[in-house]
Order: C-alpha cells, then sequence, then structure tokens
C-alpha cells in the first residue's frame, strides 16, 4: 500500500507541474502575441521614416539643384 501512496504522490506532483507548465506557456503566448504586434507596429514605423527620408532626400537635392543653378548664373 505504500508504494501506491507515493505513486499517487508522484502522480499528483506531475500533474501539478503540468498545471503549472500550462500556465506558463499560456503566458508566454501572450507575450509573444504582444510582441508580434510591437514587431508589426515597428516595421510600420520604419517604414513610414523612410518614405520621409526619401521625401526630404529629394527636396535636399532639389534644393542643392536650384542653389547650383543661381550659382552658375552669378
Amino acid at each position: 500500500m505504500q508504494k501506491f501512496d507515493a505513486l499517487e504522490e508522484k502522480i499528483g506532483h506531475l500533474l501539478k507541474l503540468c498545471a503549472s507548465l500550462e500556465a506558463d506557456k499560456a503566458a508566454l503566448r501572450e507575450v509573444l502575441g504582444r510582441k508580434d504586434t510591437e514587431r508589426a507596429e515597428l516595421r510600420d514605423r520604419v517604414k513610414k521614416y523612410e518614405k520621409e527620408k526619401g521625401a526630404v532626400r529629394e527636396k535636399v537635392e532639389g534644393l542643392l539643384s536650384r542653389l547650383d543653378g543661381l550659382i552658375q548664373n552669378v
């Protein structure tokens, strides 16, 4: 009977461990979901900044071109 009690205790311990691991897994999935959302938002921001950078570059190049034209006319 003592062996059954020990086995029952070990099984109970394993079941608690499994429940704890399931809770950890659910928490990690939640964190992963938030990180995926955060990553997507950051990727969108980077695209936006790259687009703005291109527009600024075009404006600066246009201004420099105009300045070159003014300098050549002087």
